[in-house]
């Protein structure tokens, strides 16, 4: 018999509330009540919208697998969003007309 529920495992997504300039994204963690190894893996789908190169969306979909084959999953979705304002350096002096 295949029991395929997911009462005995939980993946817990960390949210990352502060992302520096170069995003790093948390490890989600798994555990397994039946006490088996299990592996824990992800997969990125990077969607970016119109021409902000710096303004994008990660699906990030973890998987958790024990050793009797049983699979969770779970899928964390990260927005990313530029903000910062472009700065204009000095190309020599002002004219004000």
């Amino acid at each position: 018999m295949v029991d395929n529920s997911t009462s005995d495992r939980c993946i817990t997504c960390p949210i990352d509330d502060q992302l520096p300039a170069t995003p790093a994204f948390a490890t989600a963690t798994a555990t397994d009540a039946c006490g088996s190894l299990f592996t824990l893996t992800f997969a990125d789908v990077t969607v970016t919208p119109g021409s902000c190169a710096g303004s994008y969306t990660v699906t990030r979909t973890w998987t958790a697998t024990d050793g009797c084959g049983n699979v969770s999953t779970a899928a964390q979705v990260i927005n990313v969003q530029d903000i910062d304002a472009p700065v204009i350096a000095s190309a020599g002096p002002w004219l004000n007309h």
